[in-house]
């Protein structure tokens, strides 16, 4: 084949205090997607922003936040960073002046996509107003908000102006008026017009309410009260979801900032001694990432709640994760001297989407005689019907290398070296195998690791950029041909039922089928391991002193008594 691989360089992407820092997944999607001609309608409705000044840090806790992709729409007009969202003042302006919460209600925040404000189980008593007190759209038009880094605003009030004061909303026609739609812009809302959007479940089953129901359930809705943020939309934060951290970072300090606000303006005697109980659900994750706990989502959360007294506390819930049987994880056992580890990449055809690998290898004590290779493997990635490559280990991290077509300017597919929190890690990016030029070649491309520690790896997900499914399609981890028969991955049971993480004796309850813990037991390509990578850390499991939990987005009938006494 024409293909060829580039020498080890320094990545100028890499650098927390560079004017281009940038995560892989960016960095990958302006090289070598757009600058590719994927999609005339990204280039003429998006913007690359700055979160900072080049060689500052972010205001949101110290975290050196990357390059942002959004819809020009959402930002200031001809700037090319983000300001600093100023502090709320008026707050209490944009609230309805008769229902404003009371010291003992608690704050309900969503974060998620297709938010719909004006739907019945969001409003008050009797179904004239909403109970949600701000509605972010993060892909909303700039108006200007100096407490927004992007997008629009609507608030209590403005959300039961347009609504009129009825019962009877046509909610299509709230969407247009609110701006929340146009079916004109590429990048605008589409989930909202769906049938069942994501968005409005989730708020239902997080904080919704019958306005005519009563007992409970009234004593629910009178004294529960929303923000919601409807993120970003799709294309921004990637099929791969590999811009959601931070869009959900900045959702979590809007809703956070909002509900402290709130309280400074009605209780200013308690300002900063206590505040609203916050309850904050994001029924959203990422399949690949370092799991340790180390990513910018994590850190904010940790810090969130160290910086705040135990009576105004924030609960955070996250989705623990699923689709453990898509051959997404893997694990390559540690490998000692002259050994290598070798598994199966598959690349579909067709595909119009990038395909992504995160390699996380075992944090090693660096102290003592511990060399740079034995804390990095190194890596060689071979293109199907491609010339086998020998393990190459890079200079260290913040380093790429490429694999270019002869003669052609843009990658086909990019290793990157990068610092992973506890431990060092690789992203592999390959390109969409449908696309005119310069695509990627489908079928099984090999994942090489060399001399090195135990090493898990992990396939991003792949998710579709509108309610339409497109040609996204998810790669997988694959047996080699020389793989034995008691090591291959296997999907189904011999009764043809899908194998879980575990299988159970329905009489006795026993584990009949359960995934060895131990490498060597079983073959590489795992069943487990698949935890949403923004939950799997000590700051996002349940903490009863902290006060974060995982779990789905479900709720019963809790008294807000006793969220307040919490």
């Amino acid at each position: 084949m024409d293909l060829i691989w580039t020498d080890w360089v320094k990545d100028p992407s890499a650098d927390p205090a560079g004017e281009h820092f940038r995560t892989p997944y960016m960095d990958w999607y302006l090289q070598a997607e757009l600058a590719a001609g994927r999609g005339a309608e990204d280039q003429a409705s998006f913007k690359v922003q700055s979160q900072r000044s080049p060689g500052t840090r972010s205001a949101l806790f110290e975290l050196a936040l990357p390059d942002l992709p959004l819809p020009k729409k959402a930002v200031a007009p001809g700037s090319t960073s983000l300001a600093t969202p100023q502090a709320r003042v008026n707050v209490l302006a944009g609230l309805n002046p008769a229902h404003l919460p009371e010291k003992n209600d608690v704050i309900i925040g969503v974060i998620d996509a297709g938010i719909a404000p004006a739907h019945a189980r969001f409003r008050r008593k009797g179904g004239i107003g909403t109970r949600i007190l701000s509605y972010w759209s993060q892909g909303g038009v700039w108006a200007g908000q100096a407490h927004l880094p992007f997008g629009r605003e609507l608030m209590q009030q403005d959300i039961d102006r347009l609504m009129g004061g009825r019962r009877q909303v046509n909610e299509a026609a709230f969407n247009r008026a609110a701006g929340l739609v146009d079916f004109t812009d590429p990048t605008g809302e589409r989930w909202i017009e769906t049938r069942a959007p994501h968005g409005t479940l989730v708020a239902d089953l997080a904080g919704g309410c019958d306005p005519l129901a009563g007992g409970a359930m009234a004593t629910f809705r009178d004294r529960s009260h929303l923000i919601t943020v409807d993120l970003a939309p799709r294309i921004s934060i990637g099929a791969a979801g590999s811009f959601l951290e931070t869009f959900a970072i900045w959702a979590i300090r809007h809703i956070v900032d909002t509900a402290d606000a709130i309280w400074q303006a009605r209780f200013p005697a308690e300002a900063g001694r206590k505040g609203f109980p916050v309850v904050i659900n994001l029924s959203y994750g990422i399949q690949a990432g370092p799991k340790d706990g180390s990513l910018d989502l994590q850190a904010f959360v940790r810090a969130l709640n160290a910086g705040r007294p135990a009576n105004q506390p924030v609960r955070i819930v996250l989705p623990a994760g699923n689709e453990n049987l898509d051959q997404v994880s893997a694990v390559l056992a540690g490998r000692g001297e002259g050994e290598v580890g070798v598994i199966g990449w598959r690349v579909l055809p067709g595909d119009a989407t990038s395909s992504y690998v995160e390699i996380n290898t075992d944090p090693v004590d660096a102290a003592g005689d511990q060399s740079q290779a034995q804390r990095l493997a190194a890596l060689s990635l071979t293109p199907p019907l491609g010339d086998a490559l020998p393990p190459d280990l890079p200079p260290g991290p913040g380093y790429r290398r490429d694999l270019i077509r002869r003669g052609r300017p843009h990658p086909v597919a990019r290793i990157y070296c990068r610092q992973g929190g506890k431990a060092l890690h690789y992203v592999l990016c390959i390109a969409p195998t449908a696309r005119q030029a310069d695509a990627a070649p489908p079928g099984k491309w090999l994942i090489s690791l060399g001399t090195g520690p135990l090493a898990k790896l992990h396939i991003q997900s792949d998710q579709q950029l509108t309610p339409v499914r497109g040609a996204e399609i998810l790669s997988y981890f694959d047996d080699l041909a020389n793989t034995s028969a008691a090591l291959r991955y296997r999907r189904y049971n011999p009764d043809t039922s899908p194998r879980d993480s575990y299988g159970y004796d329905l009489r006795t309850g026993q584990v009949t089928d359960h995934e060895p813990l131990f490498v060597g037991e079983t073959g590489p390509i795992r069943r487990q391991n698949t935890l949403n990578a923004i939950a799997g850390s000590v700051g996002t499991l349940f903490r009863p002193r902290t006060g974060v939990f995982t779990g789905q987005g479900r709720r019963s009938a809790i008294s807000p008594d006793r969220l307040a006494g919490q």
